[in-house]
């Protein structure tokens, strides 16, 4: 039996997040691109601005890599940053 539970706005906006996303990418909000930005040494690349039902349009990211990170990570290509729309 779980400890915890996650409920709310929070799954709400995590779950339309995912229905969006692409295999094997980590996609992240505008203000955690702001942090690791800040932090330096990340690899992130716009992915644009997707519309999420009750929240609006939100500035998504995708997380590429990190500096000194040496495990091998999957290659995308920028026409796969294509997704559809969440209804």
């Amino acid at each position: 039996m779980p400890r915890y539970c996650l409920s709310g706005d929070t799954v709400n906006v995590v779950s339309r997040r995912e229905s969006s996303s692409l295999p094997l990418r980590i996609q992240v909000s505008q203000s955690t691109a702001g942090i690791l930005l800040a932090l330096g040494g990340y690899d992130l690349q716009k992915r644009g601005t997707i519309p999420v039902k009750g929240k609006g349009e939100q500035t998504k990211f995708w997380l590429k890599g990190k500096e000194d990170f040496t495990i091998p990570l999957p290659e995308f290509a920028e026409e796969e940053a294509e997704v559809p729309e969440i209804f």
